[in-house]
Protein backbone atom coordinates (compact mmCIF):
# COMPACT_ATOMS: atom_id res chain seq x y z
CA UNK A 1 0.00 0.00 0.00
CA UNK A 2 2.88 2.30 0.89
CA UNK A 3 4.47 1.70 -2.54
CA UNK A 4 1.08 2.08 -4.57
CA UNK A 5 0.54 5.38 -2.41
CA UNK A 6 4.04 6.74 -3.62
CA UNK A 7 3.59 5.25 -7.19
CA UNK A 8 0.37 7.11 -7.25
CA UNK A 9 1.64 10.59 -5.72
CA UNK A 10 4.59 10.44 -8.40
CA UNK A 11 1.90 10.35 -10.96
CA UNK A 12 -0.53 13.02 -9.19
CA UNK A 13 1.44 15.79 -8.29
CA UNK A 14 3.14 16.47 -11.59
CA UNK A 15 -0.05 15.46 -13.67
CA UNK A 16 -1.89 18.46 -11.68
CA UNK A 17 0.82 20.79 -11.94
CA UNK A 18 1.02 20.02 -16.01
CA UNK A 19 -3.65 20.42 -15.92
CA UNK A 20 -2.98 23.58 -13.19
CA UNK A 21 -0.14 25.76 -14.74
CA UNK A 22 -0.55 24.26 -18.68
CA UNK A 23 -4.07 23.38 -19.47
CA UNK A 24 -5.95 25.79 -17.26
CA UNK A 25 -6.18 28.71 -19.31
CA UNK A 26 -5.65 31.00 -16.02
CA UNK A 27 -2.57 29.15 -14.83
CA UNK A 28 -0.64 29.43 -18.27
CA UNK A 29 -1.34 33.31 -18.48
CA UNK A 30 -0.37 33.67 -14.89
CA UNK A 31 2.93 31.85 -15.97
CA UNK A 32 3.81 33.91 -18.87
CA UNK A 33 2.66 37.03 -17.88
CA UNK A 34 5.89 37.72 -15.78
CA UNK A 35 8.15 37.03 -19.06
CA UNK A 36 7.64 40.79 -20.26
CA UNK A 37 9.81 41.75 -17.06
CA UNK A 38 12.95 40.00 -18.99
CA UNK A 39 14.66 43.03 -21.05
CA UNK A 40 16.06 40.51 -22.98
CA UNK A 41 12.53 39.32 -24.03
CA UNK A 42 11.22 43.70 -24.75
CA UNK A 43 14.65 44.42 -27.22
CA UNK A 44 13.49 41.36 -29.13
CA UNK A 45 9.70 42.22 -29.30
CA UNK A 46 11.30 45.65 -30.63
CA UNK A 47 12.82 44.10 -33.91
CA UNK A 48 10.16 41.37 -34.57
CA UNK A 49 7.06 43.80 -34.21
CA UNK A 50 8.50 46.43 -36.51
CA UNK A 51 9.98 44.27 -38.85
CA UNK A 52 5.83 42.86 -38.87
CA UNK A 53 4.78 45.99 -39.56
CA UNK A 54 6.92 46.73 -42.02
CA UNK A 55 6.84 43.97 -44.25
CA UNK A 56 2.96 44.35 -44.05
CA UNK A 57 2.83 48.43 -45.11
CA UNK A 58 3.65 47.65 -48.50
CA UNK A 59 5.67 50.78 -48.32
CA UNK A 60 8.74 51.84 -50.04
CA UNK A 61 11.75 53.83 -50.84
CA UNK A 62 11.31 57.33 -48.59
CA UNK A 63 8.14 57.06 -47.15
CA UNK A 64 8.75 53.45 -46.19
CA UNK A 65 11.98 54.76 -44.51
CA UNK A 66 10.31 57.25 -42.99
CA UNK A 67 7.81 55.17 -41.98
CA UNK A 68 9.76 52.47 -40.45
CA UNK A 69 11.83 55.25 -37.97
CA UNK A 70 8.37 56.32 -36.99
CA UNK A 71 7.26 52.44 -36.76
CA UNK A 72 10.55 51.43 -34.70
CA UNK A 73 9.97 54.92 -32.23
CA UNK A 74 6.56 53.90 -31.86
CA UNK A 75 7.20 50.63 -30.79
CA UNK A 76 10.00 51.31 -28.21
CA UNK A 77 7.31 53.86 -26.55
CA UNK A 78 4.72 51.08 -26.42
CA UNK A 79 7.41 48.97 -24.86
CA UNK A 80 7.36 51.44 -21.50
CA UNK A 81 3.71 51.77 -21.35
CA UNK A 82 1.54 50.03 -19.66
CA UNK A 83 -0.75 48.77 -22.69
CA UNK A 84 2.05 46.60 -23.17
CA UNK A 85 1.47 44.49 -20.63
CA UNK A 86 -2.28 44.14 -21.20
CA UNK A 87 -1.84 43.33 -24.90
CA UNK A 88 0.57 40.63 -23.91
CA UNK A 89 -1.87 39.39 -21.29
CA UNK A 90 -4.28 39.37 -24.13
CA UNK A 91 -1.36 37.29 -26.55
CA UNK A 92 -0.95 34.70 -23.81
CA UNK A 93 -5.10 33.93 -23.63
CA UNK A 94 -5.45 34.24 -27.80
CA UNK A 95 -3.08 31.62 -27.81
CA UNK A 96 -3.51 29.43 -25.41
CA UNK A 97 -7.21 29.50 -26.65
CA UNK A 98 -6.09 28.58 -30.46
CA UNK A 99 -3.84 25.85 -29.08
CA UNK A 100 -5.23 24.16 -25.78
CA UNK A 101 -9.44 25.51 -25.07
CA UNK A 102 -10.84 25.60 -28.81
CA UNK A 103 -9.95 23.22 -31.50
CA UNK A 104 -7.16 24.02 -33.64
CA UNK A 105 -7.70 25.20 -36.92
CA UNK A 106 -6.70 23.53 -39.68
CA UNK A 107 -4.33 26.06 -40.81
CA UNK A 108 -1.99 25.42 -37.98
CA UNK A 109 -1.23 22.71 -40.25
CA UNK A 110 -0.78 20.31 -36.83
CA UNK A 111 1.17 22.70 -34.64
CA UNK A 112 1.05 24.98 -32.27
CA UNK A 113 0.47 29.23 -33.18
CA UNK A 114 1.75 32.49 -30.88
CA UNK A 115 -1.04 34.83 -31.88
CA UNK A 116 1.03 38.32 -31.62
CA UNK A 117 -1.66 40.43 -32.76
CA UNK A 118 -2.33 42.39 -29.82
CA UNK A 119 1.29 43.78 -29.92
CA UNK A 120 0.80 44.99 -34.08
CA UNK A 121 -2.56 46.44 -32.83
CA UNK A 122 -0.71 48.58 -30.09
CA UNK A 123 2.21 49.59 -32.55
CA UNK A 124 0.14 50.02 -35.26
CA UNK A 125 -2.29 52.52 -33.31
CA UNK A 126 0.95 54.42 -31.65
CA UNK A 127 2.21 54.55 -35.55
CA UNK A 128 -0.57 56.12 -36.88
CA UNK A 129 -1.33 58.11 -34.12
CA UNK A 130 2.26 59.56 -35.10
CA UNK A 131 1.92 59.72 -38.66
CA UNK A 132 -0.99 60.96 -38.75
CA UNK A 133 -2.26 58.26 -41.35
CA UNK A 134 -3.55 54.70 -41.19
CA UNK A 135 -0.56 52.11 -42.36
CA UNK A 136 -2.20 49.50 -44.87
CA UNK A 137 -1.03 47.05 -42.15
CA UNK A 138 -2.94 43.92 -41.80
CA UNK A 139 -3.72 43.34 -37.54
CA UNK A 140 -3.44 39.60 -37.64
CA UNK A 141 0.06 38.50 -36.91
CA UNK A 142 0.04 34.57 -35.96
CA UNK A 143 3.29 32.62 -35.39
CA UNK A 144 3.67 28.99 -36.08
CA UNK A 145 5.29 27.22 -33.22
CA UNK A 146 7.06 23.24 -33.43
CA UNK A 147 6.00 20.40 -35.27
CA UNK A 148 2.94 18.03 -35.60
CA UNK A 149 4.96 15.78 -33.21
CA UNK A 150 5.12 18.55 -30.76
CA UNK A 151 1.46 19.00 -30.68
CA UNK A 152 0.74 15.24 -30.66
CA UNK A 153 2.92 14.69 -27.48
CA UNK A 154 0.92 17.43 -25.91
CA UNK A 155 -2.32 15.70 -26.73
CA UNK A 156 -1.03 12.63 -25.49
CA UNK A 157 0.26 14.08 -22.41
CA UNK A 158 -3.17 16.19 -21.67
CA UNK A 159 -4.76 12.93 -22.28
CA UNK A 160 -2.69 11.46 -19.32
CA UNK A 161 -2.83 14.05 -17.19
CA UNK A 162 -6.30 14.69 -16.64
CA UNK A 163 -6.80 12.00 -14.55
CA UNK A 164 -4.56 13.37 -11.64
CA UNK A 165 -7.66 13.38 -9.49
CA UNK A 166 -8.14 9.80 -9.29
CA UNK A 167 -4.35 9.75 -8.78
CA UNK A 168 -4.87 11.56 -5.63
CA UNK A 169 -7.79 10.06 -4.34
CA UNK A 170 -5.62 6.31 -5.27
CA UNK A 171 -2.78 7.58 -2.96
CA UNK A 172 -4.71 9.01 -0.01
CA UNK A 173 -6.61 5.55 0.39
CA UNK A 174 -3.50 3.94 0.07
CA UNK A 175 -1.74 5.93 2.62
CA UNK A 176 -5.10 5.70 5.09
CA UNK A 177 -5.18 1.83 4.51
CA UNK A 178 -1.47 1.60 4.99
CA UNK A 179 -1.25 3.33 8.56
CA UNK A 180 -4.51 1.61 9.66
CA UNK A 181 -2.96 -1.70 8.50
CA UNK A 182 0.28 -1.48 9.85
CA UNK A 183 1.67 -3.59 12.56
CA UNK A 184 3.56 0.11 13.94
CA UNK A 185 1.73 2.72 12.56
CA UNK A 186 4.35 5.26 13.54
CA UNK A 187 6.94 3.75 11.26
CA UNK A 188 4.65 3.29 7.95
CA UNK A 189 3.54 6.82 8.64
CA UNK A 190 7.35 8.24 8.46
CA UNK A 191 7.91 5.34 5.79
CA UNK A 192 5.39 7.51 4.09
CA UNK A 193 7.23 10.86 4.62
CA UNK A 194 10.27 9.36 3.00
CA UNK A 195 8.39 8.22 0.19
CA UNK A 196 7.33 11.69 -0.77
CA UNK A 197 10.58 13.47 -0.27
CA UNK A 198 11.88 10.76 -2.60
CA UNK A 199 9.00 11.75 -5.04
CA UNK A 200 9.27 15.20 -4.63
CA UNK A 201 12.87 15.10 -5.68
CA UNK A 202 12.68 12.67 -8.04
CA UNK A 203 9.62 14.45 -9.65
CA UNK A 204 11.47 17.73 -9.54
CA UNK A 205 14.74 16.35 -11.65
CA UNK A 206 12.45 15.07 -14.26
CA UNK A 207 10.82 18.33 -14.98
CA UNK A 208 14.37 20.09 -14.68
CA UNK A 209 15.12 17.35 -17.68
CA UNK A 210 12.08 16.94 -20.15
CA UNK A 211 10.95 20.72 -20.22
CA UNK A 212 14.03 21.99 -21.77
CA UNK A 213 13.99 18.87 -24.11
CA UNK A 214 10.37 19.31 -25.18
CA UNK A 215 10.87 23.16 -25.78
CA UNK A 216 14.17 22.59 -27.83
CA UNK A 217 15.09 22.42 -31.52
CA UNK A 218 13.95 24.76 -34.28
CA UNK A 219 10.45 25.41 -33.56
CA UNK A 220 10.10 28.73 -34.21
CA UNK A 221 9.85 31.59 -37.37
CA UNK A 222 10.50 34.14 -35.18
CA UNK A 223 12.44 35.79 -32.86
CA UNK A 224 10.35 36.66 -30.64
CA UNK A 225 9.11 33.20 -29.59
CA UNK A 226 13.03 32.03 -29.73
CA UNK A 227 12.93 33.96 -26.97
CA UNK A 228 10.02 33.72 -25.17
CA UNK A 229 10.45 29.53 -25.56
CA UNK A 230 13.70 29.83 -23.24
CA UNK A 231 11.89 32.07 -20.63
CA UNK A 232 8.76 29.51 -20.52
CA UNK A 233 11.10 26.59 -19.87
CA UNK A 234 12.22 28.42 -17.09
CA UNK A 235 9.30 29.87 -15.64
CA UNK A 236 7.30 26.47 -15.97
CA UNK A 237 10.38 24.74 -13.95
CA UNK A 238 10.47 27.42 -11.09
CA UNK A 239 6.67 26.90 -11.19
CA UNK A 240 6.90 22.93 -10.37
CA UNK A 241 9.54 23.80 -8.09
CA UNK A 242 6.98 25.08 -5.81
CA UNK A 243 4.29 22.00 -6.26
CA UNK A 244 7.76 20.05 -5.51
CA UNK A 245 8.84 22.08 -2.19
CA UNK A 246 5.06 21.55 -1.07
CA UNK A 247 5.15 17.80 -1.51
CA UNK A 248 8.53 17.50 0.25
CA UNK A 249 7.26 19.55 3.09
CA UNK A 250 4.43 17.14 3.33
CA UNK A 251 6.80 14.26 3.26
CA UNK A 252 9.13 15.78 6.42
CA UNK A 253 5.52 16.28 8.07
CA UNK A 254 4.90 13.00 8.15
CA UNK A 255 8.15 11.97 9.10
CA UNK A 256 7.88 13.87 12.23
CA UNK A 257 4.66 12.81 13.10
CA UNK A 258 5.65 9.21 12.28
CA UNK A 259 8.99 9.41 14.57
CA UNK A 260 7.11 11.28 17.53
CA UNK A 261 4.14 8.38 17.53
CA UNK A 262 6.75 5.67 16.92
CA UNK A 263 8.48 7.01 20.02
CA UNK A 264 5.10 7.14 22.04
CA UNK A 265 4.58 3.56 20.99
CA UNK A 266 8.15 2.67 22.36
CA UNK A 267 7.46 4.33 25.87
CA UNK A 268 4.07 3.05 26.33
CA UNK A 269 5.44 -0.35 25.60
CA UNK A 270 7.71 -0.22 28.35
CA UNK A 271 5.31 1.52 30.70
CA UNK A 272 3.23 -1.02 30.83
CA UNK A 273 4.85 -3.46 33.70
CA UNK A 274 5.54 -7.30 32.80
CA UNK A 275 3.05 -9.82 34.14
Amino acid sequence: MVLVALTATAYAVPAAWFERTVVDEEGFVALVSPLFDDPAVRDVVVDDVSDAVMERSGLDGAAAVVAERVVRTATEQVLVSPELSAAWVEVARRSHRIDVTDLPPESLEGRFALDLTPLVEVVVDQANTTLGVDLPVGRDYVVLVGTPEHRQAFDRLRDVTRWWGAGVAVAVAAAIGAVALGRNRGAVTALLGVGLVLVAAGTAVVVRVAVPAALSGDQTESRVLGAVTERIGEQAVESYDVWATATAVGGVVLIVVGLVWLSRSRASRRAVPAP
